[in-house]
């Protein structure tokens, strides 16, 4: 599911999980190493949601549509402040 709604948490959905990859951004950092210290940090009692990959990519999709990042020419992620 893309947003939140009464019957689902912000963890949960494709938005609130991009604004947690989005602050996990903060230098230029390639896809692979985001997704492990991304994969990391759900199913945490700090994000109780657990995320695929398929969820991930949607969530950077959705990251660079909006213009919060970008990618460098070496195929890096980078933050748009």
């Amino acid at each position: 599911m893309l947003l939140p709604d009464k019957h689902l948490k912000l963890s949960e959905s494709v938005i609130g999980f991009a604004g947690l990859v989005l602050s996990d951004i903060t230098k230029p950092i390639w896809f692979d190493d985001v997704w492990v210290r991304i994969k990391e940090q759900t199913g945490t009692p700090d994000w109780p949601a657990v995320h695929g990959v398929e969820n991930f990519v949607l969530a950077l999709c959705f990251l660079y549509s909006v213009g919060a990042i970008d990618v460098t020419q070496d195929g890096e992620l980078v933050r748009c402040d």
